[in-house]
Formats: structure tokens, C-alpha cells, sequence
């Protein structure tokens, strides 16, 4: 292992911890024969009654995520599949390589009452929107020609013949919010939020009470048929 390496990596560690004030504590460090392996443990607290739990999700809440979906699904298969990194691609695997956690977006959410269930959008939309519906015992509709694409990953899918879409979806490690907002306040929720952060806050869908467990997809107002749900780390 490179010194070059474990000195890049602690310095990439220390600049977000430093960012955010969240000191690094201790360490235990053991030897491997082979693999290197790194386990990190966050430990935090929030007030009471101001958590957004993943079960808080209500009928008629509308699901909106708090930015485009997809860049670092893209960004994995341009280094998995050993694409040369080209313009287009270095920003997809920079977000892949170095995303950014939704801190300030989620203290500023977590002050709004409107604003329900909250997750991180870490193994795909498909997936991680299914936790929220099982916790809150509702089911989901999704727009996906509503789901954010950024123009980068626009133009990668346009180049190299990727399936946006399918990356926005089932796509991990964008650490985008997936959120569920109250019905009646959520144009007001949006539009202020919007004001305030440069990614904008989109409405993606809606929680519905029936089928329960159940993530129905739409695409121009037409329901299809979407199996994929997203990264499982439990498959093959």
C-alpha cells in the first residue's frame, strides 16, 4: 500500500470532518494480510422530537429529493467498466469518489414541521424510498420523468449510450434526501427551500395509503412496469 495513498485519503478524511466539525476519536488498527479496510463509526444526537424518522411518511405527502439522481451510479460504472476519464466523465466520478452529505439541506429540513420521513438516497431511490413505505406502512407513487438529471450525466448517457434513467433509480452513494413533505405545504416548503440552496428541491411523487409496501411507476402520467430496486448488500 502506497504512503501516497493512506496520506491523500486521511487528507480528503480531515477536510470534510474539519468542514462539518466532526473531529475523528481514537482509532483501532489492526494488520491485514491483503485488503485494506476501513470502518467508520459516526456517532451524533439530534433534539427531541426533531428527528425525521423513516416511518413518518403520511397518505398524500409528496416525495421530493434534494438533487439530481445518478452521477455517482455513473460515476462507479465509468471506473468499473474503465472508461477514460474525459471531461464529461470526471465530474460523475468526483461525486462518486468525494460526494457531498446533505448536512446543511437536512438541519434545514429538520426545522420545517411540514417535512416528514427523511432518508439518504444511498442504494438507489428504488430501494431506499421502499425502507420509508415498509417503516410508514403506506405505498408510493414515483414520476420518473420527474426524478432530477443533471446535465453532465445527460450528456455521458447521450455519448456512451447509458440508461439515465435506470442509473437515477437504482443508482447508490448519491447521499442526496429523499424526504416526504405534508401536501397541503409543500409548493410553500419547495419554494422557500429553493430560495435558500443552489440544488433545487423536487417533488418526485407521492405517498399513497394502498397497496401498502408497494412503489407504483408512472411515466407521463402512465403507469409501467419498473422491477429493479435498487443496490442489495446481500446479493451475489
Amino acid at each position: 500500500l502506497e504512503l501516497s495513498f493512506m496520506d491523500g485519503f486521511i487528507e480528503g478524511y480531515r477536510e470534510l470532518s474539519s468542514k462539518y466539525n466532526v473531529p475523528l476519536l481514537g482509532g483501532d488498527t489492526t494488520k491485514s494480510p491483503d485488503k485494506l479496510v476501513i470502518n467508520v463509526c459516526v456517532i451524533g444526537k439530534t433534539n427531541r422530537g426533531k428527528a425525521r424518522k423513516r416511518s413518518l411518511a403520511r397518505d398524500g405527502d409528496v416525495i421530493c429529493v434534494t438533487g439530481p439522481l445518478g452521477d455517482s451510479g455513473a460515476g462507479l460504472k465509468a471506473i468499473l467498466e474503465k472508461y477514460e476519464q474525459d471531461e464529461v466523465l470526471k465530474p460523475l466520478i468526483q461525486w462518486h469518489t468525494r460526494p457531498e452529505p446533505a448536512i446543511n439541506e437536512g438541519l434545514w429540513l429538520a426545522e420545517r414541521p411540514e417535512v416528514h420521513a427523511m432518508i439518504d438516497v444511498s442504494d438507489g431511490i428504488a430501494s431506499d424510498l421502499g425502507h420509508v413505505i415498509d417503516a410508514s406502512e403506506t405505498g408510493a407513487r414515483i414520476d420518473i420523468d420527474h426524478v432530477p438529471l443533471s446535465n453532465v450525466l445527460k450528456e455521458a448517457a447521450k455519448k456512451y449510450h447509458w440508461d439515465a434513467e435506470d442509473l437515477a433509480l437504482t443508482g447508490g452513494e448519491d447521499y442526496r434526501l429523499l424526504l416526504t413533505i405534508d401536501g397541503k405545504n409543500a409548493e410553500n416548503i419547495v419554494n422557500t427551500y429553493n430560495q435558500a440552496f443552489q440544488e433545487p428541491l423536487t417533488p418526485v411523487g407521492k405517498i399513497v395509503s394502498d397497496p401498502k409496501g408497494v412503489i407504483e411507476w408512472f411515466r407521463n402520467g402512465q403507469k409501467v412496469d419498473f422491477s429493479k430496486h435498487g443496490f442489495n448488500h446481500f446479493s451475489g
